[in-house]
């Protein structure tokens, strides 16, 4: 008869498997939670509906990526960014990206820019963007105060991608980025760009082709300083008057 002070092997074994399966029950019971608690944080800022109010955006960073930018799809949308900045700027000493969240765009931007800036309204991302990208400088403060924050600090280009639409004035974004940089590459989604439009009709900007992952498009459009269209030869003012034509996609169908 087993002596009931000492259990058989077996059952240390079967003890081990069940509290191993009820920890991993919890922790994903955890995770659904937290991705549920995102989900319902992220409802008020459908088109539409955000209000403009930033506390909303700090609020969403009390998750980790709250935007499941760790993602293949959005990771993927990163590099081909990284190309058109290649492309456009093949040494690219200084870089701004506004908008930069926890630092997950910014680790591929280091890899194209020599030094790389990043400015975001939320501590509690950007603590996660230092951790992130040692190698790069973090500022705390709004878009719009932009100019206040860099003081004298100039830039190769400004990347401003994924945040224009959250803003309650676009336009004065723009307007504050024109002496910061030459070139100031935007990206939008798609379907959030078509309210951002009018804002890329002006001098010095184009069009360039659309990122393409699987099937969500983001829209791409670039600013250049006189200086840069007279070096390129390319009279922007006009072709920004210019019939639009559908642009050539860099895609990775996935």
């Amino acid at each position: 008869m087993p002596d009931p002070r000492h259990p058989p092997c077996g059952w240390f074994r079967r003890e081990g498997r069940r509290s191993t399966n009820s920890s991993r029950r919890w922790a994903s019971r955890q995770d659904m939670i937290g991705q549920l608690r995102v989900a319902l944080s992220r409802l008020g800022l459908r088109p539409g509906e955000y209000s403009g109010d930033y506390r909303h955006l700090q609020k969403l960073y009390e998750s980790p990526d709250p935007w499941r930018l760790h993602s293949p799809k959005e990771k993927r949308r990163f590099e081909l960014t990284c190309k058109i900045i290649q492309r456009l700027a093949p040494s690219c000493p200084d870089l701004l990206e506004l908008g930069c969240g926890e630092g997950f765009q910014t680790e591929h931007f280091a890899r194209v820019a020599r030094r790389v800036t990043g400015i975001d309204l939320s501590a509690a991302a950007l603590a996660r963007a230092r951790h992130r990208v040692p190698g790069a400088q973090f500022y705390e403060g709004r878009a719009e105060d932009v100019r206040a924050i860099v003081g004298n600090q100039r830039f190769d280009l400004v990347t401003v991608c994924e945040m224009l639409y959250y803003a309650p004035d676009a336009a004065r974004i723009l307007e504050n980025l024109y002496e910061l940089a030459p070139r100031i590459l935007v990206t939008n989604h798609i379907k959030q760009s078509r309210r951002l439009v009018s804002l890329f009709e002006g001098s010095g900007w184009r069009r360039l082709g659309d990122i393409q992952v699987g099937r969500a498009i983001w829209r791409c459009d670039l600013w250049e300083n006189a200086e840069i269209q007279k070096s390129t030869g390319r009279d922007l003012s006009c072709e920004a008057s210019a019939p639009p034509c559908r642009p050539s996609l860099l895609s990775c169908c996935c």
